[in-house]
């Protein structure tokens, strides 16, 4: 699958963190995210009628369109965020979906009774816990007999970039230090079949698929959130707090995101590994 990427996953775990340099993104950006691309893997197992959790909904697009797809079932979305919950309901009330309601929730204690949906979905939010198996028991308690729960994480040991540079990646290692001392894991892509397992899911499918940028603009969107974070985030304030690097480096950093922008040659892509298991 070759596409422009979005920016970042998303902080949507229901757990505070550290600090939302570690595991935050520009979820306002995440608008353009539909299910025909990332939860195409998902759909084939959706029919009309099934009740739907999605557990980090963030601004909800991807919410508004599994709704559309499990129409006249009833979905909700939750996030940790009431912003972007806020959000995702204005979103809800400009496309007129009556299916659909959003709330503040943690997926790690999760509002709802046992076995009240038929499916789950979770996109880019496991990969920012540090109890992902605790979550998705969670989200296997939810879920009825017979039930789905469909999941889809990045995993950084895919990830192809040129031009190389040593200084990127530096950049790179840094942000990935700061991110797993949060709690995550930015190489969790992998692991989902093995945490279904776990969690108590059975018949488990995997594939993956790839996003790809090979234009300057679809680069910028790539590379502009950890330039942000290389000059005037809170990432900053602990990189230099902790003595990881020092201010002039992490400008250089910055400098080296930005030059791949407008670079000829300049390709960049992510795995995207997915998932699908049942409740038996």
């Amino acid at each position: 699958m070759t596409r422009t990427p979005e920016s970042q996953p998303s902080d949507t775990s229901g757990q505070a963190g550290r600090e939302p340099y570690v595991h935050g993104y520009r979820k306002e950006s995440f608008r353009g995210r539909r299910a025909s691309t990332h939860a195409g893997f998902f759909l084939p197992y959706l029919k009309p009628g099934m009740s739907l959790l999605d557990c980090g909904c963030g601004p909800g697009a991807i919410t508004l369109d599994l709704a559309e797809a499990v129409s006249p079932g009833q979905v909700v979305g939750i996030d940790n965020q009431e912003r972007q919950v806020d959000t995702a309901r204005g979103h809800a009330a400009e496309r007129g979906s009556s299916n659909v309601r959003f709330q503040v929730a943690s997926i790690y204690e999760l509002p709802f009774e046992a076995t009240s949906f038929d499916a789950v979905f979770i996109h880019a939010v496991l990969e920012h816990l540090s109890e992902p198996l605790k979550a998705l028991i969670e989200v296997h308690r939810v879920l009825r007999v017979g039930g789905i729960v469909g999941i889809r994480h990045g995993d950084w040991d895919g990830m192809l970039s040129t031009p190389s540079r040593a200084i990127l990646k530096r950049g790179m290692d840094l942000y990935e230090r700061a991110w797993k001392e949060g709690g995550g894991d930015p190489r969790f892509g992998k692991h989902q079949k093995r945490l279904l397992r776990e969690a108590g899911f059975s018949r488990i499918q995997a594939s993956a698929s790839y996003e790809c940028a090979d234009t300057p603009e679809a680069i910028r969107l790539w590379t502009e959130p950890f330039v942000g974070r290389l000059t005037k985030s809170t990432f900053v304030e602990r990189v230099l707090e902790e003595g990881w690097a020092d201010k002039k480096t992490l400008q250089e950093m910055a400098a080296a995101f930005q030059d791949i922008w407008q670079h000829p040659d300049a390709f960049l892509s992510m795995a995207w590994c997915e998932a699908v298991g049942w409740k038996e």
